[in-house]
């Protein structure tokens, strides 16, 4: 239901990469989804939150998850993945790069799958990146 009513918009980020309090705060705001007004039904609104945080980071085993909360203040609630400071540290290269290199394809880190191949399975190694116009392609 979650990769069905929110991937129709955009990617569907794996629930490992926010917090339970940051699902919340994404699903009491859907009136005001960056930018956009999403209006879901209730029984489908009530399946995502649960499919949400019950995966979330802070409930995840999964090492990933765990690594990304490490320096996340438990009295912050992040909205953007930007806001928690695991992701902006990985991503500040690629940042960098794509701000001075015209041949990378990927232009903004909103669509995971662009350069993460696995990312739709929830799989975000560094050996299965491959960054368009930049890196070779992973075997």
């Amino acid at each position: 239901m979650y990769a069905k009513e929110c991937g129709a918009c955009h990617f569907a980020y794996s629930p490992g990469l926010l917090p339970v309090r940051s699902w919340e705060l994404h699903l009491n705001r859907m009136e005001k989804h960056f930018g956009e007004s999403v209006v879901l039904p209730e029984p489908a609104r009530d399946a995502i939150r649960r499919y949400l945080t019950e995966n979330a980071a802070d409930r995840s085993d999964y090492a990933g998850s765990q690594i990304f909360l490490e320096r996340l203040d438990a009295k912050v609630t992040p909205y953007r993945l930007m806001d928690v400071p695991t992701y902006r540290q990985a991503h500040r290269i690629i940042l960098e790069v794509i701000s001075i290199k015209n041949k990378v394809k990927v232009r903004t880190l909103t669509n995971c799958n662009a350069c993460h191949q696995y990312a739709p399975e929830g799989s975000f190694g560094n050996r299965e990146l491959f960054v368009p116009g930049l890196t070779p392609l992973a075997r």
